[in-house]
């Protein structure tokens, strides 16, 4: 079958606009492959710019709580090493009574002096918190000496837990106390 230039005319032209037809599709399908490419990278980097900020957030929240914790305990160090002979004094007097009292002082804690003037003198005022456990009459008698025997201070407080009878548990009791000391200018 001979095929006359007309036919082979049309013929050459449907198989170019098939060729044509096939490459725009294809062109389209890369375009739109692209765009979603771009899409997916662009989503992508805002992930990752996310997480790497809330890390450092993160991270530097924690940072900036332990420079705080760091600062604190350095104040701390600072104050109890610079504490006045008068205080150590007072704590060896105060462990002196309890020996004698035959209580335990479990605990001991120096807060933060102000000053304040007593009767027009200045004076260093340091609060002093003492824990101690023995028996409840034992307790008593710590107090009471420690009131007398102390002259330059004044108890505040005091908190007795007595402990329960038939038990081998001890009373304890939370002492809170100012201690005046002379301030030397």
């Amino acid at each position: 079958m001979k095929l006359s230039k007309t036919a082979w005319l049309i013929l050459i032209i449907g198989i170019f606009i098939i060729i044509i037809a096939s490459f725009g599709v294809t062109f389209l399908q890369q375009v739109n492959h692209r765009d979603q490419l771009r899409e997916d990278l662009a989503l992508a980097k805002n992930r990752l710019d996310n997480i790497i900020l809330d890390q450092f957030y993160l991270q530097q929240e924690e940072l900036t709580a332990q420079i705080s914790q760091t600062e604190v305990d350095l104040d701390t160090a600072r104050y109890s090493l610079s504490q006045p002979v008068d205080s150590i004094i007072t704590n060896e007097t105060l462990l002196d009574i309890a020996e004698s009292c035959r209580v335990e002082v479990v605990e001991i804690k120096i807060a933060t002096p102000s000053t304040a003037e007593l009767a027009g003198i200045e004076c260093t005022i340091t609060p002093f918190i003492t824990k101690v456990n023995g028996d409840l009459l034992q307790i008593i008698d710590f107090i009471t000496r420690l009131n007398s025997d102390q002259v330059t201070s004044v108890i505040s407080s005091v908190d007795i837990l007595v402990a329960q009878a038939y038990t081998d548990t001890l009373s304890s009791a939370t002492i809170r106390q100012l201690v005046y000391f002379y301030k030397d200018n």
